[in-house]
């Protein structure tokens, strides 16, 4: 396998559509839009996780709630030589419409700060903005766990087409 491609959030119907979650949502995404189904995911016991291999590319949805990802990443890791790792989460510090890709991540996103206590190859993160929650008066965690709504929806979906376009590989 080349290509590792890992969308961050949490299991379960009442996470599936929250700001947390916008990983599993990009992957499913890019899955879709090259012509595959993400309903062709399949559960790997080994790694904890949903899987779908593409050509040379392995699309990855951990199993193992947001904080405890890099148990299932450290899993692929060490079962496959990837050549590049893609950790796609979500990220209070950037406005809802933008996202970054590349070296650097928060250093208060549990599901990242996890993978990066048990893999030890660097990766490139995919930050995709949920909006800068300040003028909010509620909790972050309570906001990560928020669902989106029909019009962040529309916007993220446009995001999530330009990632798209960014990994050329795909």
């Amino acid at each position: 396998m080349e290509y590792l491609i890992v969308g961050l959030g949490n299991p379960g119907l009442e996470y599936k559509d929250s700001r947390h979650n916008i990983g599993f949502m990009c992957v499913d995404f890019l899955v879709e839009n090259i012509k595959l189904d993400s309903k062709d995911f399949t559960f790997n016991k080994g790694f904890n996780s949903n899987i779908l291999k593409y050509n040379n590319i392995l699309f990855l949805k951990p199993d193992t709630f947001m904080n405890n990802s890099g148990y299932a990443v450290s899993r692929a890791v060490n079962y496959y030589k990837f050549d590049k790792i893609y950790i796609v989460y979500d990220d209070l510090d950037l406005n809802l419409g933008d996202f970054k890709i590349g070296d650097k991540y928060p250093k208060t996103h549990n599901g990242v700060m996890s993978i990066k206590e048990q893999v030890n190859n660097s990766f490139i993160s995919i930050r995709i903005g949920i909006d800068n929650n300040r003028n909010i008066n509620i909790p972050g965690i309570d906001y990560v766990l928020g669902k989106i709504s029909r019009e962040e929806k529309l916007i993220l979906n446009g995001v999530f087409s330009n990632i798209l376009t960014e990994l050329k590989f795909l």
